[in-house]
């Protein structure tokens, strides 16, 4: 089965928002590069308008599709890290999320 490119793109911006809220905060320059990739991705309307609410914590936060995320392995754990040091700080739970991902893209 072949990923459709927006299907990625919605699956890196939910990996994103998932290690931005891992500390239970997002500060704002985490939400601007989060916003930053999907304007670079050409994240479609209806996506763009589901990442506000979820960049707000309006919407539950989904659970990225890792099956979708793996063979892109390279540029999801770069962007991961980007985000990451956005706030000059790595907090505890990012780190351990990070962990986590690295392993479900092995």
């Amino acid at each position: 089965m072949t990923t459709a490119p927006d299907d990625f793109q919605l699956e890196l911006i939910k990996v994103l928002l998932c290690v931005a809220w891992a500390d239970h905060r997002m500060v704002r320059t985490e939400a601007e590069l989060i916003r930053d990739v999907a304007r670079k991705l050409g994240l479609s309307e209806p996506h763009r308008l589901q990442m506000e609410a979820w960049l707000q914590q309006e919407t539950p936060l989904p659970q990225p599709d890792y099956a979708r995320l793996k063979p892109h392995k390279r540029a999801v754990l770069a962007a991961l890290r980007t985000l990451i040091l956005a706030d000059n700080r790595i907090a505890p739970e990012e780190a351990i999320m990070l962990k986590e991902i690295e392993a479900a893209l092995a």
